[in-house]
């Protein structure tokens, strides 16, 4: 069941994303430095793409009463739904660095996005593609998903940055202070 499994797979990416954004490493300045991406998240690229090469014999171990068409089907439906769940895992890492950020109201909305993304999949895409069409509404469910903390992520960043360059230009200034004091006196 795809809700059983992707559930607990957000959970979990959202909460590893989350720890590994808000660790903070600090220098001498107390400047926040970059984490790399969250260890999590390349466990789980590395499972979808052995899911995505093997999801033939896979669907043949969970769906073993159905037809080889049936199957077939199974793993092309797998292979696209794994897919859109790597974008998600994009989305969840974005969710933990605004959240380091203090932003929640974009992460706590964004579930909906993906949500309705699969709705239109299931009323739109369902029509022209048949049951792929759902693997095609989680892939646009995770893009919306993913590119609503995007956008708000960007803002974010642009405004740290911003304080930076304010930051660095006061320290520098407030290092001229006793040079021109000294010469002064």
């Amino acid at each position: 069941d795809y809700e059983t499994v992707s559930n607990p797979m957000s959970t979990m990416t959202s909460k590893s994303s989350y720890s590994q954004a808000t660790k903070k490493n600090t220098d001498t300045y107390g400047e926040h430095q970059k984490k790399s991406s969250s260890p999590f998240a390349a466990i789980f690229l590395i499972a979808a793409v052995i899911i995505y090469i093997f999801a033939d014999p896979i669907s043949a171990l969970i769906a073993p009463g159905f037809t080889p068409d049936k199957q077939h089907q199974v793993a092309a439906l797998t292979r696209i739904i794994i897919f859109g769940q790597s974008i998600l895992v994009i989305g969840c890492f974005f969710i933990g660095v605004l959240q380091s950020f203090q932003r929640f109201i974009v992460p706590a909305f964004a579930p909906v996005f993906y949500n309705l993304g699969i709705i239109f999949g299931i009323i739109v895409f369902s029509k022209n593609f048949g049951i792929a069409g759902v693997g095609f509404g989680v892939i646009l469910g995770a893009v919306l998903h993913a590119a609503a903390h995007r956008a708000v992520l960007d803002r974010a960043a642009a405004r740290m940055v911003r304080r930076e360059r304010g930051g660095r230009r006061r320290r520098r200034a407030l290092g001229l202070v006793p040079e021109r004091h000294h010469r002064a006196g």
